[in-house]
């Protein structure tokens, strides 16, 4: 997981061809839900990277169900790359082209609104940007902007 972080790192062409290799989007996606520490921080860096430089990789694996709960529940993790990470994840999945399912299914989990707006207020940097950007593409989907409007 790390390695595949790092070479995706602003890299879209390493980011499309790990991203097509047999078994890699499956393997980060259950580093995340079924890993703990350091796993699941390195595995949702490699996912963040890969879905933010290649469209491609934003579909599929990426709108399981486990994932996006998981990657909510992690932004209140205490570590600071989690979070990040997590906010991107959301982020970058949300953005996708018919993404509409996964907008609900997001904006359905318990506290997303309230952890991601809580980023934006509090958070700096990376973290800040990615809860922005989720919000603003979770917003896409009608059911999501009354919710975001009862935090």
């Amino acid at each position: 997981a790390c390695a595949v972080k790092n070479l995706s790192r602003e890299d879209q062409v390493n980011s499309e061809v790990l991203g097509r290799q047999p078994q890699v989007l499956q393997r980060l996606c259950d580093g995340v839900v079924e890993g703990g520490g350091a796993l699941r921080g390195s595995a949702l860096g490699a996912l963040c990277n890969l879905t933010a430089s290649c469209a491609e990789n934003r579909v599929g694996e990426c709108y399981s169900p486990s994932l996006l709960r998981t990657a909510v529940q992690c932004l209140s993790d205490r570590d600071e790359d989690v979070r990040v990470h997590s906010a991107g994840l959301l982020c970058n999945v949300s953005a996708a082209e018919g993404s509409d399912g996964c907008l609900v299914e997001i904006g359905s989990q318990s506290q997303v609104f309230e952890r991601l707006l809580g980023m934006v207020t509090e958070g700096v940097g990376d973290a800040r940007v990615n809860a922005l950007g989720a919000l603003c593409n979770l917003a896409r989907a009608d059911v999501n902007k009354c919710r975001i409007g009862a935090v």
